[in-house]
């Protein structure tokens, strides 16, 4: 985790990425839009809670598993205070297409930012994750990390 969660602390990490690792960003995020939002999940019914349908569990894709781990490996997902940091409201992704258009005035410090929150909640209520990558949310938050190194992605 980045021990300096301000967004000098975060700058610091994106300014300390290697060009391998903006390339290897790029490749993943490319991985995810040549899928498109959502049409690649199923969900996961040996891991469905009965009488639960509000929280789907889903088959997540190894390339998501490897975005995740690259980024924590590059230090940009941190510790948050994820429940009560809500620069996007109290919930992104019950208005995605909100969240999505906040990103693109937002700093890419606030799209590490909702990464991590993002991961952390996935760690609690599965199927957060499932949910910010059928909507597009999660690409729109790497697209917007890229646009920090180039404006015009």
């Amino acid at each position: 985790p980045v021990p300096d969660s301000s967004d000098a602390g975060i700058a610091a990490s994106l300014n300390g990425l290697s060009d391998r690792q903006w390339d290897t960003l790029v490749s993943l995020t490319d991985e995810f839009a040549r899928f498109g939002p959502g049409c690649w999940l199923e969900e996961d019914e040996a891991r469905r809670i009965p009488g639960d349908c509000i929280n789907p569990h889903y088959k997540l894709p190894t390339f998501v598993g490897e975005t995740l781990q690259f980024l924590h490996e590059a230090k940009l997902l941190y510790d948050l205070d994820w429940v009560s940091w809500n620069k996007f409201g109290d919930d992104p992704l019950a208005h995605p297409a909100a969240t999505m258009e906040a990103l693109s005035r937002y700093s890419a410090e606030d799209a590490v930012r909702l990464a991590s929150a993002l991961a952390q909640a996935e760690l609690v209520n599965d199927g957060v994750l499932g949910e910010a990558l059928l909507s597009g949310v999660f690409l729109e938050v790497l697209a917007r990390i890229l646009r920090w190194r180039d404006p015009l992605l």
